[in-house]
């Protein structure tokens, strides 16, 4: 924030304000002498709205009156003063430019970034000069995340040499947050040049370039932040995936001190804090974070009254906020489920903020619905509203705690119950009312209590799957670049998943199969030179480990998946829709129940396949398990066999998932226009 007059010598506050609004010949001497006289000693508050009401009682009250009096308020600390005295100076004199600046700077201080913005727009308009006031409504629509009003601003007002650092690190900011990475990096990489210390610099510049699947250059980044700032629970997490993607445990081990205040007693943490599900099982430190998140949050006030004449419906009507209604996997996952719930009883509308780009998967989610209501540009309070006016019964959160979610949305509370389905494994604090999951993902009382909401336990698996094609030829070993005559031994989970006792247990079971061999998915180099080392100082070769790079087009993707022989899944945070897609190729999946959420993901699926033995209890389990079926081929072909006819099972039948679904929305909106309290129930 670029400083504004902070000083505590009422002669320079004085004279400050009669260089601004030289206005003092409206003061009485005795006025005059009061007002500056009080400032520093102990009564001045009071002296001084003595003197604002007495001139204002005779009609004097002015500009440089109040200007001194906010200041001193300003210095002891009360803003909210300060704020209101800037102000009433700036209704005096409209036109001063500096007036509607201060005026700013103490809304900043009492945390009211939208009347700040207000007011520094006003004093840039009056004085286009005042760039510190551009930089300042930047920095503000970065944390509002207005990411497009930022660049705006700083595109129509470029800052002076002195400031021009913050300028690039700001716009860098908002590129980050629009999502364009690549073009985040450039003006990062500038400030670097101009001011190589710069707060933040280092996170901001990682977390870019991770998201420009730039590994190497993340890691090492990564590892300035953490040598600059090896302390802080909140930098710890922020660090966590960029190290976990790159296989760097070493660095992980070095921030185990912040990472456990981050479990123990939590920052203000959102999507970063999924992460932290990679490297620990911990369900009862996950609520902890969800609820401080949630506490943390601010409510949006909406206008409650606006959709009073709305004809009432005897549909339900459901919403799903959503910015993954496209090739996401959670958009690919739900689309048959969307398409199939039961449009008797239900009325069904997405408010998404989907990138644009035109896909044929995007263009089937979006006939899935009866509406779609694009909120890309409105802000959180404006779709709030709108969501509220169009009555919704039932929102639908398919974000969770994950990147670009909107959950201010769903604090403003616009339809009438809030639930959490598919897109976060895990509880949210106290935003959503009630959470979709299932009899294996919460097995007991005891595990309600890691979770904030009533808890609707589906019949079948939580799960919903994607539309596959009926027929999808499986790939050659030899495309897919792996030996004939191996035991193949793979991962199709997201590297960034593997923790030190996962691995170690895999290369227990290539110790035990001298024919396997272990397929991975490819990261950085760094990634891959960790692990390999890794796997090395253990006695396994590095021959003995493959890789297989992502970004296919989804029947290929599919059709590699087949050149397994069996798949491991990652602990404690396992698959999803990839153990999914891995069972409809007819891979047989090992997997290991922990304890929260997403580390029960995997045998919840496996359970609706009807492979539920598949699912081990403790590490000697799954490691016996593993290499039993790796050695004996005949009992492999029988399991292979059993997943490919789950394709009958429950866990690929999206209208009977549908039906459930529909059964347990309608019984929460029917339940939520009673304005009964939410509850939990089994399907």
């Amino acid at each position: 924030m670029h400083p504004s007059l902070n000083h505590t010598d009422p002669a320079v506050v004085a004279q400050a304000a009669h260089h601004l609004l030289g206005s003092a010949h409206r003061w009485t001497d005795e006025e005059y002498t009061r007002a500056v006289d009080a400032c520093g000693a102990a009564d001045a508050i009071a002296t001084l709205d003595a003197v604002v009401e007495h001139a204002r009682s005779a009609g004097r009250l002015n500009a440089q009156m109040l200007f001194i009096a906010a200041h001193e308020a300003r210095n002891r600390g009360q803003h909210d003063k300060a704020a209101s005295r800037f102000a009433d100076a700036a209704s005096l004199e409209s036109n001063v430019a500096e007036l509607h600046y201060e005026a700013a700077v103490s809304w900043v201080a009492l945390g009211d970034a939208q009347r700040a913005i207000s007011a520094f727009r006003t004093a840039l308009k009056l004085a286009p000069e005042l760039t510190a006031a551009a930089f300042n409504i930047a920095t503000l629509s970065n944390t509002l995340q207005n990411f497009e009003d930022a660049l705006v601003t700083l595109d129509a007002h470029p800052l002076d040499d002195e400031m021009r650092w913050m300028g690039l690190f700001e716009r860098g900011r908002a590129l980050a947050g629009l999502g364009r990475f690549d073009e985040a990096c450039d003006p990062f990489q500038a400030c670097h040049q101009l001011q190589p210390n710069a707060p933040g610099l280092q996170a901001n510049f990682a977390k870019a370039l991770h998201g420009a699947k730039r590994g190497d250059d993340a890691f090492l980044w990564t590892k300035r932040w953490q040598e600059l700032e090896p302390d802080g629970a909140e930098s710890a997490v922020g660090r966590l995936p960029i190290f976990l993607q790159n296989v760097a445990w070493s660095n992980i081990a070095k921030d185990a001190s912040a990472l456990a205040l981050a479990l123990n007693e939590p920052p203000g943490l959102g999507a970063e804090s999924l992460s932290l599900m990679w490297w620990f099982d911990e369900p009862e430190a996950m609520l902890r974070i969800a609820k401080t998140r949630f506490h943390a949050l601010k409510p949006l006030h909406i206008d409650r009254l606006r959709n009073q004449n709305r004809a009432p419906s005897n549909k339900i009507r459901v919403a799903v906020l959503s910015a993954d209604l496209n090739d996401h996997p959670v958009g690919r996952t739900t689309v048959a489920l969307w398409e199939s719930l039961d449009r008797d009883r239900i009325e069904l509308t997405a408010y998404s903020w989907t990138a644009p780009k035109p896909t044929a998967m995007k263009e089937r989610l979006e006939r899935a619905f009866d509406r779609v209501v694009n909120i890309h540009t409105l802000t959180d309070a404006a779709a709030a509203q709108r969501i509220h006016d169009d009555g919704i019964d039932v929102l639908i959160d398919a974000m969770g705690m994950t990147t670009n979610e909107r959950h201010a949305i769903l604090l403003a509370r616009p339809a009438r119950v809030n639930v959490g389905f598919w897109g976060y494994p895990g509880t949210t604090g106290g935003v959503c009312d009630y959470l979709i999951a299932d009899r294996i993902l919460v097995p007991s009382e005891a595990s309600r209590t890691h979770y904030s909401e009533a808890i609707i336990r589906m019949p079948d698996t939580y799960a919903s799957t994607a539309s596959y094609p009926d027929v999808i030829a499986p790939m050659s070993r030899e495309l897919a670049g792996l030996p004939g005559d191996a035991v193949v031994l793979a991962s199709f989970n997201h590297i960034g998943k593997l923790t030190p006792r996962c691995l170690e247990l895999w290369l227990r079971i290539l110790h035990a199969c001298p024919s396997a061999l272990l397929w991975l998915p490819k990261g950085s180099q760094t990634a891959e030179t960790n692990l390999i080392e890794f796997a090395q100082a253990r006695g396994v070769d590095s021959s003995r480990i493959r890789w297989h790079r992502g970004g296919l087009p989804e029947t290929d993707y599919l059709a590699r998946l087949a050149c397994a022989d069996l798949a491991l899944d990652s602990f404690p945070y396992g698959g999803h829709s990839t153990t999914c897609d891995i069972l409809y190729m007819g891979v047989p999946v090992i997997a290991l129940s922990g304890r929260g959420f997403a580390a029960r993901a995997s045998s919840s699926i496996l359970s609706a396949a009807g492979l539920s033995e598949l699912a081990c209890e403790t590490s000697e389990q799954y490691e016996a398990l593993a290499i039993k079926l790796a050695l004996d081929h005949e009992l492999r072909a029988r399991y292979r066999q059993r997943a490919a006819n789950a394709r009958a099972s429950a866990l690929f039948n999206q209208t009977k998932h549908a039906a459930a679904l529909s059964n347990a929305v309608v019984r929460i909106g029917l339940r939520a226009r009673q304005a009964l309290p939410a509850e939990a129930f089994d399907l």
